[in-house]
């Protein structure tokens, strides 16, 4: 930090006081600025900028002086300078920079002739003492103090004839005073709107015209809700009842200011107090200090004709986290705007607080187990859940479900009798009835898609045998497959029934080759939507050899079967393999109907699929933003090819950080499916996971956690647990549990399906490979590094047979492994792996993909922690500008880095250079 930074005063106690400048004047003692004597908005930024130009008016400041004195320790750009700089110019009305003068390539000056007077130093340092006399109110003498800290001194003073008590709260600076207007602004809108309300302290009078400045408010004998409950000996003594009728009334009170739109925003047991009604129980509250609180409708200000006092200009400590941290709403943490919800968490706590009998208990992980009774435990979590969205709306439900507890618990028990019931009555026929209708389900598709498949290769005069031979098929070899009596198994799976009717197709179609070779595409497609993509190439290869005997492989039907074994091979990962057979089939259309047929427009579609499977984001767009065009006009908008298309463009722009673009596609997308199919369908949920994977590489997590968990739901109601579609979303909602660090949460999910693609799908398919390591990274984020290491290397193995040392999936596994052997402190090791990573991907991945940036960054982790400082710095901002130019600045990637970059340079002991 430059020199400068210790000339900007703390407090206006080393300052002036007032400075005058042209038709401004910018109150230090106040924190405010007036111009022509009216006080003019201005954030906290611009403030500190201005204060420091004045301290040093006619001196030209640099850039960077400037910056490290109004941003000490943080990562700035001149950019931001320069933002800064116009929003103060706007609030001066200096367009053509009389007052402040910009020196191109140095720096900014004050140019307008300031003049400082300072403010009465007495006013200014004067302090209540107890015996004393209130200045200003020579009949007011102070008791003792109530409260010290915070905003303002707090005091008990009293009348000298009529011995009348009354509480007085001091701004001993502009910040208090800020609070202090606000705090009286806020009385004003609630007692205009809302009358005499008793559950909030009466404010009597106030003082904010010169020192000292004082709120005068009604004294609540009883004290704050600490203060009570220690005089009656603690929790122990407090019936629960009673807690729980206290905070219901707490949330009256709330929910009356927040129908006036006004937030409290700082509300905690010692902002509770409580009227001496001698032993009544339970007693009446108040609420009190309103100082941090927020109008949510302003208007109604201007409405009623109150002046808006503390509400012209953002306090220089900020606004968002203003609040005591036990209480405080995680968004405002985060430095989201405040909104009723941050009222309805800081009451969720306290409920806590309240039922456990501890002030001091944060509401950490695992508080449910210290609540014994499941509805507190619901009123709980529904008014303190981290997500605001999930947080009750209106704060007057929460008194409403705690008086009615007892009935509520009633009505849990009628619900239970009843839920057993129903339940002993359907377990009976719960296995027959799902296996019937999954059955009958299966029958409707299976002949629909039979006959249709028929048509192809059957002519007119056959079509009438062909449906007879699929009739008797379905019910002389399907349903008997089906039937508990002849397989003594009432619990058969779609599965067991088509591997059932698999083995008679060869019998029943024997010197019938188009007729077995139409069912055979059928099982073939039907084992396909089973996830089984071995068995559905082994039938599709099976009929593509019944009709090449008979037609050749250049027919209409055997091109469609060679494009579904294609297809099968693409989602067996065996892309080379399907590569050449799309090229084969092109080659085969152009020479029959030339290159411009439908036929040829959907391979050229599954060729950029194919490209985007690889991995390849920019060649995958190139062509489908060429293609679509074709396919719209083919196809039309709302075709099932078309939307697919459009879901394979949207994940490329999701690839390439093009996110805004990504949003677009895929918004169309869900929304033509969500019209044709309804909420439920599998093609509106495939759409809904792809607006959910957006957000989350957006790392907007809480939406994306929420849309996964409807995809989930949505799934597994249609297709079980273990279909892939299932696992897939299930897989996707683990991660984005891990990115938000919810480890214990993501670990058996990971677990559970990797269990079930081994077994389903085998340990070199693609989708196991990836269960592999993601269960060893969510091992590893948990220290758990010997299991971790195991499933690191097992499947780094086997991918790098697969797909070869320069994959990029490769790459990102020995990154992962790299970042383990540097937990372990095995640094010849890990630097090995980084320099090897670092070095494939200078060869292989364009300049601009964020993945450089990751493994820059990791490299430059494990040079930190081999304290090579100097090293660790350059790969950092080597790091960066790769992931500023992918992402923008402002990216939580970026962010991340960043506050990486800031420990680094804290550990180094050096001022880290701004960018």
């Amino acid at each position: 930090m430059s020199a400068s930074a210790n000339t900007l005063p703390p407090s206006p106690g080393d300052s002036p006081g007032i400075w005058t400048f042209g038709r401004a004047e910018l109150d230090d003692h106040r924190h405010e600025l007036r111009i022509d004597g009216h006080a003019v908005a201005l954030e906290a930024k611009p403030y500190a900028l201005l204060r420091l130009l004045l301290q040093r008016a006619g001196e030209t400041l640099s850039k960077d002086e400037l910056i490290d004195a109004v941003w000490p320790g943080r990562v700035v750009t001149e950019g931001v300078l320069a933002k800064c700089v116009t929003k103060l110019r706007s609030a001066l009305a200096d367009d053509d920079q009389a007052i402040i003068k910009t020196v191109h390539g140095y720096g900014y000056r004050l140019s307008a002739a300031v003049s400082a007077r300072t403010v009465d130093a007495s006013a200014a340092k004067w302090a209540p003492q107890a015996g004393e006399a209130m200045p200003t109110r020579p009949n007011w003498h102070f008791v003792r103090e109530l409260r010290g800290g915070g905003f303002g001194q707090v005091w008990l003073a009293e009348q000298t004839k009529t011995r009348e008590q009354r509480v007085f709260k001091f701004a001993v600076d502009g910040a208090e005073l800020h609070a202090l207007k606000r705090e009286i602004t806020l009385y004003r809108l609630l007692h205009d709107s809302l009358g005499e309300r008793a559950e909030i302290v009466r404010i009597i009078d106030w003082n904010v015209d010169e020192p000292p400045y004082f709120i005068e408010s009604e004294y609540v004998s009883g004290g704050n809700l600490i203060e009570w409950c220690e005089a009656r000996g603690g929790f122990a003594e407090i019936a629960n009842d009673v807690r729980i009728e206290i905070i219901a009334r707490i949330a009256d009170a709330l929910s009356a200011t927040h129908s006036v739109g006004v937030l409290h925003k700082d509300l905690k047991p010692a902002n509770v107090l409580i009227v001496a009604d001698g032993e009544l129980a339970p007693p009446r509250i108040r609420l009190v200090d309103f100082g941090s609180g927020r109008a949510l409708e302003p208007e109604r200000l201007a409405a009623l004709g109150i002046t808006r006092l503390g509400m012209t200009q953002t306090r220089v400590d900020g606004d968002s986290t203003s609040g005591t941290p036990y209480y405080l709403a995680p968004e405002l943490i985060a430095g989201k705007a405040p909104t009723v919800q941050a009222d309805v968490y800081a009451l969720g706590v306290m409920l806590y607080q309240f039922l456990v009998g501890d002030f001091r208990a944060p509401l950490a992980p695992g508080w449910e187990r210290d609540i014994d009774d499941e509805l507190l435990r619901e009123d709980i979590a529904a008014t303190a859940d981290l997500d605001p969205d999930r947080r009750l709306g209106d704060i007057g439900e929460l008194a409403r479900r705690l008086r009615a507890l007892p009935a509520r618990a009633a009505e849990r028990a009628r619900e239970r009798v009843a839920l057993a019931q129903v339940q002993r009555q359907q377990q009976q026929l719960l296995r027959w009835q799902a296996s019937r209708r999954w059955l009958l389900a299966l029958c409707a598709v299976f002949a629909i898609a039979a006959a249709a498949v028929g048509s192809l290769y059957l002519r007119e005069q056959r079509a009438a045998a062909m449906q007879r031979d699929v009739n008797s098929f379905l019910n002389d070899d399907l349903l008997a497959a089906a039937n508990p009596y002849a397989t003594q198994r009432s619990d058969l799976r779609v599965r067991d029934v088509l591997d059932r009717a698999r083995g008679a197709v060869g019998e029943r179609f024997a010197g019938k080759p188009a007729e077995e070779a139409a069912i055979r595409t059928t099982l073939g497609n039907s084992y396909r939507g089973l996830g089984d993509y071995t068995e559905a190439g082994k039938q599709f290869t099976r009929a593509l050899s019944l009709l090449a005997a008979s037609d050749g492989e250049r027919s209409v039907q055997a091109i469609a079967l060679r494009r579904a074994i294609a297809d099968d091979e693409v989602l067996e990962t065996r892309y080379d393999d399907a590569d050449k057979v799309y090229a084969s089939l092109l080659a085969d259309l152009a020479a029959a109907d030339g290159d411009a047929s439908d036929a040829a427009l959907e391979l050229r579609v599954a060729q950029a699929h194919l490209e985007l499977r690889r991995g390849h984001d920019e060649a995958a767009a190139k062509a489908l933003e060429s293609l679509l065009p074709r396919l719209r006009e083919s196809k039309g908008n709302d075709d099932d090819a078309t939307l697919s298309a459009l879901s394979d463009l949207g994940q490329a722009y999701r690839g390439m950080a093009h996110f805004d673009q990504a949003e677009a596609v895929y918004r169309e997308v869900y929304d033509a499916r969500q019209k044709r199919f309804g909420d439920a369908h599998s093609r509106t949920l495939e759409a809904l996971q792809d607006l959910a994977q957006l957000e989350r590489s957006r790392s907007h997590l809480d939406n994306a956690v929420d849309l996964e968990r409807k995809v989930v739901a949505g799934r597994e109601k249609t297709f079980g647990r273990e279909h892939e579609e299932t696992q897939n979303a299930l897989n996707e909602l683990a991660s984005m549990y891990q990115d938000q660090g919810k480890f214990d949460s993501a670990e058996p999910l990971f677990r559970e399906v990797l269990a079930v693609r081994e077994r389903t799908l085998g340990e070199r398919h693609e989708h196991t490979r990836n269960s592999m390591n993601n269960l060893g990274l969510v091992l590893s984020l948990q220290g758990k590094l010997d299991e971790a290491e195991g499933y690191f290397r097992r499947v780094l193995a086997i991918e790098t047979e697969m797909l070869g040392a320069d994959n990029l999936q490769v790459l990102i596994l020995m990154h992962n492994l790299a970042d383990l052997e540097r937990d372990r402190k095995r640094y010849d090791d890990a630097e090995a792996l980084h320099r090897e990573v670092i070095e494939r991907v200078s060869r292989t991945l364009a300049p601009e993909r964020p993945e450089r940036g990751l493994f820059l960054a990791g490299f430059a982790r494990t040079l930190q922690a081999q304290k090579r400082y100097a090293e660790s710095a350059d790969a950092f901002a080597q790091a960066r500008t790769n992931l500023v130019a992918a992402y923008g600045p402002t990216h939580a990637r970026v962010v991340k880095l960043d506050q990486m970059r800031v420990a680094l340079y804290q550990e180094w002991g050096r001022p880290m250079p701004v960018e």
